[in-house]
C-alpha cells in the first residue's frame, strides 16, 4: 500500500488565480500540483517552527555559502590571534549552516534545514 492510500484526501477550494499560480510553480519545479501544495505547506510550517521568514532562510543560506567562499581565498598570514579566532568562528558557523541546508530536488533553492 502506498502513502497516497494511507493519507485521507482533503479537497481544497481556492480562487482560480491562486490555482494558476500554483500550477505554474509546479510546472517550473517539475512536480504535480499536489506536490507543490504539500511542499509549500511544509515550508510554511517549518518557517513558523524556526521563527524565520522564507526570505530570512534564503538569506541565511546564501550568506553561509558566500562566507565559506570568501574565507577559502582569505590570506590570514598577517592576522592577529583575535582576528584568526573570529575567522575560525565564522567558518564553523557557516559550515554548520551550509551542511544543514536542505535544497529542492533541482539543488537550486533552499527549502529549509535538516535537523542536527
Amino acid at each position: 500500500m502506498t502513502d497516497r492510500h494511507v493519507i485521507s484526501p482533503y479537497p481544497v477550494r481556492m480562487p482560480p488565480e491562486l490555482r494558476e499560480q500554483l500550477e505554474e510553480s509546479a510546472r517550473k519545479g517539475s512536480r504535480s500540483l499536489h506536490a507543490e501544495i504539500i511542499a509549500r505547506l511544509e515550508r510554511s510550517i517549518e518557517s513558523d517552527l524556526i521563527g524565520l521568514t522564507r526570505d530570512a532562510i534564503d538569506t541565511l543560506g546564501l550568506q553561509s555559502v558566500l562566507t565559506l567562499t570568501l574565507l577559502e581565498g582569505l590570506d590570514t598570514s598577517k592576522f592577529t590571534d583575535s582576528q584568526l579566532m573570529i575567522v575560525e568562528g565564522l567558518r564553523q558557523v557557516s559550515e554548520r549552516i551550509a551542511t544543514r541546508m536542505r535544497l529542492n530536488k533541482n539543488g537550486d533553492k533552499l527549502v529549509g534545514f535538516n535537523d542536527e
